[in-house]
């Protein structure tokens, strides 16, 4: 369940406690969710959304064939949520419950390619979808026979690697779209910046994290695997090897036995054949740029100024920064490549991504000033989605690109309170980014229909549009305008570099020659750009000097493309250009929708539970705002029945849960005789969440409170820890909190804040006339260290309750397997009340990115020093102290090219008996 998970321990030891699974995965509850569908999609989405969703139902159908065609599979009809509140691009296909989601968006950075991004989803997500089909076609069925949608999400993933889903899920973009990532130089150009710099990417470094580098993501690699695998062996060729190893889905190295049984080659073998053939291609970097960082780093936007170079730096394992000649001025949350940013004179501009404080899918995107004078922040919009802000000529107005809540992109003009002086939006077309010409021209991309850009020159007072540039697939970005020229980046035979063209002559001009990437143009004396290069970016400039090339080299694909080079011609195939608006029409009539869709059926369920066996259903609706949970069983120990339901509702602002809880018991007393009685339980559910985010500073802070009864027949164990004929009414209250900076790539811990836990119950029971109680409390307070990527922890945990042996005892909520309640090395013991005091300072030892074989992958070692003091009142009220000290050695690693995994060891000195222990643990790294 994924909202409010209630766990009622009945009977025992363990009586009755409340614990939260804290979900806020919803959208705001104002929209009025419509849906189309035909026999293959069904498409939920807001009332003003119905123009993008038809579209999206008509390139589902275009691709529909093609996109099944190397699987051969056609998958049963799937649900698809076309979000509308997100800033984030993305979308994603999962199970439990089976559903595609994708946040409405437009292709306004160049990250996804030139597509129009609804195309892009159509055929990237589907494709996703027909993979999962083909992989539960095998013996991970009897998987979801017996537990669902759950296990075969587990099981699928078990089968294959991400990277090929994604990558797999690119390929198909990019050979069946006349656009796609693989089109693209941008998209490779990291992997080409290692791969010509003879660099090496040892197979498991891409799997595991590597601390010390910033590695192409898995898409990336993922396409190139994919598309090697298919001009080596044929187009079904990973059809074949997934064909191999889905019946082995408890095999982790499946898919590796897989390709040796289809090729009579090692994985290994091929991944170094891969490489070699890229670098073949590729060729070796041919420029020696002389680098002055130890560690990958990140640069954007440079400004060269009368006062300096000015530029954002994120070297790997630190925030984004504004520098200044090489000196950092500040620490920035920000996301260059998602929105640009400007300076003029002493401000900075950006924008901000930020969550709803209530609900996770939605968000903001506002626009904040950073006075460079001043060291300060201030928030210049509140409530809007803008991207790309651009400071006039005067510095008096912004321009950015803004998103509304009918999914809507145009042009606004600001002033610097934020507020609106023009508006321009195109019917049919989306406005991508702006540069100021003057104080009343701007030069704008455009964004039409079927997602190609162009150049035009737009007037504020008479809203005259002139073409500067025509319409292409060409994936061009970050304008910047300078004596009657428009400079932007663009793809141009397997690169990325700086062009220009006239605002009044429309000539064309290569202004930059780089043979990986250059972006971010800037004009000042000379032309300042930033370079892609093995250890990160550089900022580089030259003198102004630019070849002429013809218009159409730069929008007709043919020829901006190249017919050789890997980062855009990696497979040989050209899909031909669609015009979205002349698809065929689908006739889908649509309608209200529900909130029971998807209700009704269970996605997981089971036969087996941790009381015996049981018939169990969990339930979902589409949204995602509505779980339920069903089981009936018999207890394996007693041999009696039971049953358990829970329900919650998250559509508005409290997150609403009810439970119900119903078994016969039955025990053998002491006397031998066997004792039969019934138990029920009732429990309801309010939680307030809130979530923040601001600059560096994070928090998701909510209260809730249960209140319930359990009602008990007659037994014999009427006792202090039993109920007998009698109610009790129970209450909890669970108040978490806490503030801390973003974590960091090497963080352990976060490097500044706290956070706060505490929990309070009350029983009240029939026999018992004073007040029964118990709470319990968690405060850790993260403090930096004088040295990088160590981190110091305070923290205070306490337990209070009555003293008495007459109450009834609500035992201590769960607590995971490598830790302890009392000081490490000292097991629970029942207490009144006791305070531990521990001080924990954590600090790397190696990065070593050394594999073991196929099995472990170890990319981090750390040591954890602890000392922990517990105070505890035990039932005599006689006070003891624990005090224990010691280390952990912790490795983290991937373990079986498959899960993150920790393992551990913990050497503890118990001051309190003089003795040592030695411990190992295993947990998940998150």
């Amino acid at each position: 369940m994924n909202l409010i998970f209630l766990i009622l321990t009945l009977f025992g030891t363990n009586f009755l406690y409340a614990q939260t699974e804290l979900s806020l995965l919803q959208s705001p509850p104002a929209y009025n969710w419509m849906e189309i569908e035909n026999d293959y999609f069904r498409i939920i989405f807001p009332k003003d959304y119905e123009a993008y969703a038809q579209k999206t139902l008509k390139l589902l159908m275009h691709h529909k064939k093609e996109v099944e065609a190397t699987y051969n599979t056609v998958p049963e009809k799937i649900f698809l949520v076309l979000r509308p509140d997100m800033a984030t691009p993305n979308g994603f296909v999962t199970l439990a419950p089976r559903r595609s989601e994708w946040f409405h968006n437009a292709s306004v950075s160049p990250l996804v390619g030139s597509l129009d991004w609804l195309h892009s989803l159509a055929v990237h997500e589907y494709r996703h979808i027909v993979q999962y089909k083909y992989l539960s076609e095998s013996k991970s069925i009897y998987g979801y026979y017996l537990f669902g949608e759950n296990i075969l999400n587990f099981l699928i993933h078990m089968v294959m690697p991400t990277w090929y889903f994604e990558g797999d899920a690119v390929w198909t973009e990019t050979v069946f779209t006349d656009g796609g990532r693989g089109r693209s130089p941008r998209f490779s150009s990291r992997l080409k910046a290692l791969v010509t710099s003879s660099q090496k990417l040892e197979y498991d470094r891409l799997l595991g994290q590597d601390y010390n580098q910033n590695l192409p993501n898995l898409y990336v690699y993922g396409y190139y695997l994919i598309t090697y695998g298919m001009q080596k062996y044929g187009k079904n060729f990973w059809q074949n090897v997934a064909l191999f190893a889905k019946d082995k889905p408890w095999n982790p190295w499946a898919v590796y036995n897989a390709f040796k049984i289809v090729t009579g080659v090692e994985f290994e073998d091929f991944y170094t054949d891969a490489l070699k053939d890229l670098k073949n291609k590729w060729g070796t970097y041919p420029l020696k740029d002389k680098v002055k960082y130890k560690r990958y780093t990140q640069i954007s936007y440079p400004f060269k100024t009368d006062n300096g170079l000015y530029y954002l730096q994120k070297e790997d394992g630190k925030y984004w920064g504004l520098y200044h000649d090489d000196i950092k001025l500040t620490d920035l949350a920000l996301s260059p490549n998602l929105s640009r940013v400007d300076l003029y004179e002493k401000y900075l501009i950006y924008s901000q991504i930020t969550p709803h404080p209530r609900y996770s899918y939605s968000e903001e995107q506002n626009l904040y000033l950073y006075d460079i004078e001043k060291d300060k922040i201030f928030q210049i919009t509140k409530n809007k989605k803008y991207i790309h802000p651009k400071f006039s000529p005067l510095g008096n107005m912004i321009s950015a690109v803004n998103h509304n809540d009918k999914g809507i992109f145009s042009l606004h003009i600001l002033n610097l309170k934020g507020e609106i002086l023009h508006k321009l939006h195109l019917k049919d077309e989306s406005l991508s980014e702006a540069i100021w010409i003057d104080d009343e021209n701007l030069a704008i991309i455009i964004i039409n229909s079927n997602g190609e850009k162009r150049i035009a020159r737009y007037n504020i007072q008479t809203a005259e549009l002139q073409e500067v540039l025509p319409s292409s697939r060409n994936n061009i970005y970050s304008l910047f305008y300078h004596k009657n020229q428009v400079y932007f980046e663009a793809d141009y035979k397997g690169a990325v570099n700086i062009f220009k063209v006239g605002i009044k002559d429309l000539t064309v001009s290569q202004c930059s020659f780089e043979f990986i990437k250059a972006s971010h143009p800037f004009i000042a004396d000379k032309l300042f750009y930033v370079s892609e290069i093995a250890t990160g970016q550089i900022i580089k400039s030259k003198k102004l000097e630019c070849k002429n090339i013809k218009q159409d080299e730069l929008v007709t694909s043919s020829k901006y493309i190249s017919q050789k080079d890997p980062s855009d011609h990696y497979y040989n195939a050209s899909a031909k250009p669609i015009d979205i608006k002349k698809l065929k029409s689908i006739q889908a009539q649509s309608k209200k929708s529900s909130d029971l869709n998807g209700l009704i059926k269970p996605h997981s369920w089971s036969f087996i539970g941790d009381r015996g066996y049981q018939l169990q259903g969990l339930f979902t609706n589409n949204l995602g705002n509505t779980n339920m949970n069903f089981a009936l069983g018999q207890d394996s120990e007693e041999s009696t029945p039971f049953f358990t339901s829970s329900i919650s509702y998250a559509k508005y602002y409290p997150l609403l849960s009810l439970s119900f809880n119903a078994a016969e018991r039955s025990l053998v007393t002491s006397s031998g005789n066997t004792a039969n009685w019934n138990e029920q339980t009732l429990l309801a559910g309010i939680t307030l969440p809130y979530l923040y985010q601001k600059n560096l500073w994070q928090s998701l802070s909510y209260i809730s409170h249960f209140r319930g009864e359990v009602s008990v027949t007659d037994n014999p164990f009427n006792t202090d820890t039993y109920l007998s004929d009698e109610k009790m009414q129970v209450q909890t209250t669970i108040l978490v909190t806490g503030l801390t900076k973003y974590l960091r790539k090497r963080d352990i811990r976060p490097s500044l804040g706290f956070d706060f836990q505490l929990s309070y119950s009350t029983l009240e029971r029939e026999s018992e006339t004073t007040e029964n109680f118990y709470t319990q409390s968690l405060t850790n307070l993260y403090l930096p260290s004088f040295w990088e990527d160590h981190s110091i922890n305070f923290s205070l945990t306490q337990e209070l309750r009555p003293n008495s042996k007459d109450m009834y005892r609500l035992q201590k909520n769960h607590y995971g397997l490598i830790n302890y309640l009392f000081s490490r090395g000292y097991a629970y013991e029942f207490s009144s009340r006791f305070d531990k005091y521990s001080f924990e300072y954590a600090l790397p030892i190696s990065y070593p990115n050394y594999s073991l074989k196929d099995y472990f992958y170890f990319n981090r070692i750390y040591i954890n020093l602890f000392y922990d003091t517990t105070l505890r009142f035990n039932e005599m009220n006689e006070d003891e102290i624990l005090i224990s000290k010691g280390l952990e050695l912790n490795f983290n690693t991937n373990s079986f090219r498959k899960f993150p995994l920790y393992y551990g060891l913990r050497f503890i000195d118990l001051q309190s008996v003089k003795s040592n222990q030695v411990e190992l643990f295993v947990g998940v790294g998150i």
